[in-house]
């Protein structure tokens, strides 16, 4: 895709999720466990410009697919969430579409 998630309208975005996540399931039948892994961060990239931010509410605590640990949101820049793993002190960032309740 030569152009920006951010450019694309939704149905556009839905067509590219599904694109990524067969590709992704493809290369991990494969054995291809990197190439399926780089897919999966561009698919929850695209799945993030579907989400509506103000629907995540700073404060609140959030599970990451991917991640154990519970996450506090503390703000959001973009599709970007920013905030801590449970016990952790360092700031991290995943994009909204690895989020969910």
């Amino acid at each position: 895709m030569d152009r920006r998630f951010s450019d694309l309208t939704p149905d556009e975005l839905r067509r590219e999720v599904d694109r990524l996540q067969r590709e992704a399931e493809t290369k991990r039948n494969q054995g291809l466990m990197a190439e399926a892994e780089v897919l999966e961060q561009r698919l929850f990239l695209a799945k993030s410009y579907l989400c509506d931010p103000s629907a995540f509410r700073p404060g609140e605590t959030y599970r990451v697919i991917g991640e154990d640990k519970p996450f506090r949101l503390a703000f959001i820049r973009g599709v970007m969430a920013w905030g801590h793993l449970e016990g952790g002190t360092e700031a991290r960032a995943f994009p909204l579409g690895r989020l969910y309740r």
